[in-house]
């Protein structure tokens, strides 16, 4: 296809004259998205020779974007890239495991606010509406050589019960300090 990232990726290359990484999409009779890493090939009196593309590994990146250890049972690991049609989600969700590339997200949209922020270059924190229309604390940013915004979201629920949690345990710990001090005085 010669609208395809795989097909951009070669002409930007060989127009640019150097590495590049080309969006993550899916292609016809393939399930999970691809992506591919390029590099002209130039010959010594400076001639374009031709192109270097490689298949990335897309399993072992979302398999380090899945990976939820520390993080709580409601958390999303939220990964986007501008199409036309919106901010597609380019990563499978945790809790919607054929999320990748099948939810899109409008910029201007009162949801999914963390990685509509996160698409624009505008890293930050906050309470928002999650894409799934929950509120979630997060965390966004950009990062430009994947052209991904990336957004860490938790529930706002279970974010308040670990700081009550947090609470009883430094009032616990008080106590416990206290208690001899209160008794030798």
């Amino acid at each position: 296809q010669r609208d395809s990232p795989l097909a951009s990726l070669a002409r930007r290359t060989m127009t640019l004259l150097e590495a590049d990484i080309s969006d993550f999409a899916l292609y016809p009779g393939i399930t999970d998205p691809l992506g591919f890493v390029s590099a002209p090939i130039i010959r010594e009196d400076g001639h374009r020779v031709g192109i270097l593309l490689l298949q990335i590994d897309t399993k072992e990146i979302f398999d380090i974007i899945r990976d939820y250890e520390g993080l709580g049972h409601s958390d999303n690991v939220v990964v986007g890239t501008l199409t036309p049609e919106g901010i597609k989600i380019a990563a499978p969700l945790r809790t919607r495991g054929d999320s990748s590339f099948k939810l899109v997200i409008k910029p201007g949209d009162s949801y999914g606010v963390g990685i509509q922020n996160a698409m624009k270059g505008n890293p930050g924190e906050g309470e928002v509406i999650s894409i799934l229309r929950r509120s979630v604390l997060a965390s966004w940013i950009y990062v430009p050589s994947f052209r991904w915004g990336i957004s860490i979201q938790q529930d706002t629920e279970e974010a308040m019960a670990m700081v009550g949690e947090q609470r009883l345990a430094i009032l616990g710990v008080v106590c416990i300090i206290l208690t001899p001090i209160l008794l030798i005085a």
